[in-house]
């Protein structure tokens, strides 16, 4: 049998022996090296770390009157050529821009609370059967006004454009903390052995969700819908049976204290932008007072609101005393967060919005439509003239 040879030793591959800078390479072209953007920027941490606001340096501070890039390009950026239009309509610094939005959202990110977790719900107890049905009642309705409120941010972030990212980042963190509120008071509604009750009248939520521009839409949502929800959960907060009960409350209320924070410096500075704008705010705050009447007047909402309020449903004329009171301290800070945005309501407020809010009596009331009645009279008695002559 003929001897088998050995097999010839195989030979080491060229691409094994080549190293790294031997292989061929891509064709580069490195051109988006020479953007053209500024170059060399050291952002340095703040006492409270690297914020947004740290970034607003060089070029990169400089917050455009108009930002007409209707793509999503970064303030600052080289623009991508074909890159597509977003469709945003609010392009003016007048309209979005607010100083203390940075500072607000990397607030929010560091005091967002978990419902699920940071509330001890074990350890809430059941009331009595009818003060549980007026807090799950009470709870529905709010728990819908934050879903409202949502959901209309969430319409307005989009129009938004990108060149104000500040702003949109923390009306990011409002929205998240309102579908918060939403999760956390349905919870607390189902908490005993409840359950959810009826919808509310939602006279406002319409308005919130009508509001057809920007800053009208901040001031429906915020300086009137949480100015009244700040109170209403501080005093829901002080009549908490357990701590972890009032703990609810207080994280919910200090993310609308939050909030307001950004709406009162937003209309303020819409106003010394436009001063001449002042008039039309009114006209929507008119509308917004109005609106809110039916949802003030509301049984259900009230009769809940005094069985929670007096502790329980034998102590509802205690309660309904401290409702008043209540509606009264809801309307103080809703004028007086419009004074510091530069809104002067006192006088001109909607005459059942201040009946209703027990700013003024029925007499009064009265007294006020017959003056506006003297008025109007007069008024047409010295027109007659004219118009004859005509």
């Amino acid at each position: 049998m003929p001897k088998q040879r050995d097999a010839a030793p195989e030979k080491p591959s060229t691409a094994a022996q080549s190293t790294p800078q031997d292989r061929p390479r891509p064709p580069m072209d490195l051109a988006w090296m020479q953007s053209g953007t500024e170059w060399g920027i050291r952002a340095q941490p703040g006492p409270a770390g690297l914020g947004i606001d740290q970034l607003n340096i060089g070029s990169y501070g400089e917050i455009p009157d108009i930002y007409p890039d209707n793509t999503m390009r970064p303030r600052g950026a080289k623009s991508y050529p074909g890159a597509p239009r977003m469709g945003y309509t609010v392009l003016e610094k007048h309209e979005v821009w607010t100083d203390n939005a940075a500072a607000l959202y990397e607030e929010a990110i560091q005091r967002r609370w978990k419902p699920a977790t940071d509330i001890d719900w074990a350890a809430i107890p059941a009331g009595p059967s009818e003060l549980e049905r007026a807090k799950a009642q009470l709870l529905t309705i709010v728990s819908e006004q934050s879903w409202v409120q949502s959901v209309t941010y969430g319409h307005w972030l989009k129009e938004l454009s990108y060149g104000y990212y500040e702003v949109k980042v923390f009306l990011a963190t409002v929205i998240f903390a309102l579908a918060r509120h939403t999760e956390a008071f349905r919870k607390r509604a189902m908490l005993a052995g409840g359950g959810v009750g009826m919808q509310g009248p939602a006279g406002l939520n319409r308005q919130i969700i009508d509001a057809r521009n920007f800053t009208e839409m901040i001031l429906i949502n915020q300086l009137v819908t949480d100015s009244f929800m700040e109170v209403l959960l501080g005093r829901l907060a002080a009549g908490a049976a357990h701590p972890a009960e009032a703990r609810l409350y207080t994280l919910a209320r200090q993310d609308r204290v939050r909030a307001l924070a950004f709406g009162q410096e937003r209309v303020r500075d819409a106003l010394d932008a436009q001063p001449q704008r002042l008039a039309e705010f009114h006209g929507y705050l008119q509308r917004a007072e109005i609106a809110m009447v039916g949802d003030l007047r509301d049984t259900v909402t009230n009769e809940a609101l005094a069985i929670v309020l007096g502790g329980d449903v034998e102590a509802m004329p205690a309660g309904a005393e401290q409702l008043a009171q209540m509606r009264s301290a809801q309307a103080r800070a809703y004028l007086q967060r419009l004074a510091a945005a530069g809104i002067d309501r006192e006088r001109r407020q909607a005459p059942h919005f201040a009946l209703a809010t027990g700013q003024i009596t029925r007499e009064e009331l009265t007294a006020m439509r017959e003056q506006a009645q003297q008025q109007a009279a007069k008024k047409a008695t010295a027109l007659a003239p004219e118009r004859s002559h005509a």
